[in-house]
């Protein structure tokens, strides 16, 4: 296989990322190109454009797609052409449980009747045919697969013939019929990658079928962007390989801070105690703020991306400060989410009113208002 990597060793790394230096370079020599980065998810793609923007006053041309996204525009005109429908999440569920539902309605399986209709057997199920998929594996090499429980196994292979037997039948496709077609396509050269150059970024797999999709990328030209690499700590495996370099950045000795060159400026880290997430998240921003940081220029990494993002979401609205968030916040942690469930749940059981009385409470419902008389909701409660 033939890589094309970008070396960005001749741009200085000690204020930004091998990366950005290299997308940088790459701006300035394809100003009017298109100019396509795969990425693993599409708020890293955002991130970086981002990033980008804030260290080289703009570019053009530029855009990402996720390995799915860019599969799904090559082969969209021939799906269309022949009819085909791509299945959303809620139809490929509804599809797997028809699966299921066949293959358990057979005699020879009753060992597994009893678990036909639990939710979390469901889940299990769908969630290892997914896999299966993916990861580019068939039914035949399933029904091969040396597993102790070879019940399970032939279950498990049923369901996944019945899977894509339907899939024929009613000319659809999911998201590994996607990315096994524009293999094919690829492979065939009956598809042709848009024009422009295509960069890809290193923190993808290369398992399955969209490591297959990396590799034929590779080969047909695709540029593996450089990263800074962490001092004394082998990449992790799996990944698509940078181009070998030398530790110089500051994040290149985040576990040897001792031994940071001359070269490289020195980071200050300060540490602090909070007592809880809230005067956490409160003091950073209060640190930022009196270092006359513009938030664009703020990223904070957490333990736990859902407890602190919420947090920081309700700072950021209660003190009007722009966030995005890269791992996205649950819809139930919302005021909106939780006013929805509360609203579900008080129909459910049969409408209480202790369920309205606590949401007025703690200020997820407001009372009606004509604009003269406000009514809080912790007083509305009361007299409930």
């Amino acid at each position: 296989m033939s890589t094309q990597r970008i070396n960005a060793l001749d741009l200085d790394p000690s204020h930004h990322s091998r990366l950005l230096c290299a997308l940088a370079r790459e701006s300035r020599e394809h100003p009017l190109d298109t100019k396509l980065i795969v990425v693993r998810r599409r708020g890293v793609g955002r991130e970086i454009l981002h990033a980008l923007t804030l260290a080289t006053g703009g570019w053009v041309g530029f855009t990402y797609n996720t390995p799915l996204q860019l599969a799904s525009r090559l082969v969209a005109d021939g799906l269309a052409a022949e009819g085909y429908a791509r299945l959303d999440d809620m139809g490929q569920m509804a599809l797997l449980d028809e699966a299921i539902d066949r293959a358990l309605g057979e005699e020879e399986v009753e060992r597994f009747h009893a678990l036909a209709e639990g939710i979390g057997f469901r889940a299990a199920v769908r969630s290892s045919i997914n896999d299966l998929r993916l990861a580019g594996i068939g039914t035949v090499a399933l029904g091969k697969a040396p597993l102790e429980d070879t019940e399970k196994r032939d279950v498990l292979t049923r369901i996944l013939h019945d899977y894509e037997s339907l899939h024929d039948q009613r000319r659809l496709v999911d998201d590994a019929r996607i990315l096994r077609l524009a293999l094919n396509g690829l492979e065939s050269g009956e598809i042709e990658l848009p024009e422009g150059i295509v960069y890809i970024v290193p923190d993808l797999e290369q398992r399955g079928l969209v490591g297959q999709m990396l590799g034929i990328l590779q080969e047909l030209g695709a540029r593996v962007l450089p990263v800074d690499p962490v001092l004394r700590s082998a990449p992790p495996p799996g990944l698509v390989a940078p181009a070998a370099a030398e530790p110089r950045g500051r994040l290149s000795f985040a576990l040897h801070p001792e031994e940071i060159t001359p070269k490289c400026d020195n980071p200050t880290i300060e540490i602090f105690a909070a007592a809880s997430p809230v005067d956490e998240l409160r003091e950073v921003l209060r640190r930022c703020m009196s270092a006359g940081l513009p938030w664009d220029e703020v990223e904070i990494i957490a333990t736990d991306p859902v407890l602190y993002g919420s947090t920081l979401d309700s700072l950021a609205v209660h003190l009007e400060v722009q966030v995005t968030h890269a791992a996205g916040l649950p819809v139930w942690r919302t005021r909106t989410g939780r006013a929805a469930a509360g609203y579900l749940r008080w129909i459910q059981e049969d409408f209480p009113a202790e369920i309205p009385r606590a949401l007025l409470q703690i200020g997820i419902l407001t009372a009606p208002s004509d604009g003269e008389v406000v009514v809080g909701g912790a007083r509305l409660a009361h007299c409930l």
